[in-house]
């Protein structure tokens, strides 16, 4: 069967269906990288997966070949999956359309980042840039109604990140320490750049994950989260990092809830800082 033409698209659909009922899920690995420019828009196809195994997360961006239909396919950038709560959920990757709702997402509900504190203007260029670099994996939950409810942003290179970044948002961060109730972060900022990086040194970063209020314990975080490992698989990402407030205690509950690990505890801002790492399946 040939797949370039509508009638074709149609009747794989149908297959695929028919294979999903057999098999109670359709899940697995896809084909590909996420996120590279020539996979993007190649493959239009949206599945809905059945969580099973008591709702635990599975991954989401499926490869057809995983079923029987066909021996491989490009990437899907959209996945439909639909939480143990029954509520359908829509995984994408991040687009620059996206960021304006992201940036809506970060400065509504994750408070105590210096980032979210430089305001919206900052955090519109930020998440503007980092989509721009390589290195990026990003990710956003829509809800039934298109509405983004969640986002993730990792780097499997953070160090080259990090020498991107600075560079390109520094006017804009010049700019918002100008605003007279932020001038109290330069000493923050300040005090960032010589307290240095957790050790050893770790590649792989979930920088950001933030779900709307409104839409948590339906299993979204645990969606984007391993979306991302996922992503990080796909580049031969072995473990990475992720950093947690030390007295976030409901955000160290999720992290142990997906198998990440305690690595070390020390001072970031004159506070408390948890550092946690995960091993990454190989696909």
């Amino acid at each position: 069967m040939a797949y370039g033409d509508a009638e074709s698209r149609r009747r794989l659909g149908e297959d695929i269906g028919e294979k999903a009922k057999e098999s109670e899920f359709a899940t697995g690995r896809d084909v590909g990288r996420i996120g590279d420019p020539e996979l993007v828009g190649r493959c239009r196809l949206e599945l809905s997966i059945r969580e099973i195994e008591g709702g635990s997360p599975r991954s989401f961006c499926t490869s057809l070949s995983t079923i029987g239909v066909v021996q491989s396919v490009p990437l899907c950038q959209t996945a439909h999956v639909t939480t143990g709560v029954g509520v359908r959920l829509q995984i994408d990757l991040m687009a620059p359309a996206d960021i304006p709702a992201v940036v809506g997402l970060q400065t509504a509900f994750l408070n105590g980042s210096v980032v979210t504190e430089l305001g919206s203007a900052f955090l519109t260029r930020f998440h503007a840039v980092a989509l721009q670099h390589k290195a990026s994996r990003a990710f956003v939950a829509r809800d039934t109604s298109r509405r983004i409810v969640g986002f993730a942003l990792g780097s499997v290179d953070v160090n080259g990140f990090n020498h991107f970044m600075k560079p390109r948002v520094l006017p804009s961060l010049v700019r918002a320490l100008m605003a007279p109730s932020r001038l109290a972060l330069i000493g923050n900022l300040a005090r960032m750049m010589v307290e240095g990086e957790p050790q050893p040194p770790i590649s792989a970063e979930l920088l950001l994950l933030a779900v709307d209020p409104g839409a948590r314990r339906q299993g979204i975080g645990g969606k984007l989260v391993h979306a991302m490992e996922d992503a990080f698989a796909r580049d031969n990402v072995g473990r990475y990092r992720v950093a947690v407030r030390s007295h976030l205690a409901a955000a160290r509950a999720f992290y142990s809830a997906l198998n990440f690990e305690h690595e070390q505890e020390r001072k970031v801002l004159g506070r408390p800082m948890l550092f946690l790492t995960k091993r990454v399946l190989a696909q």
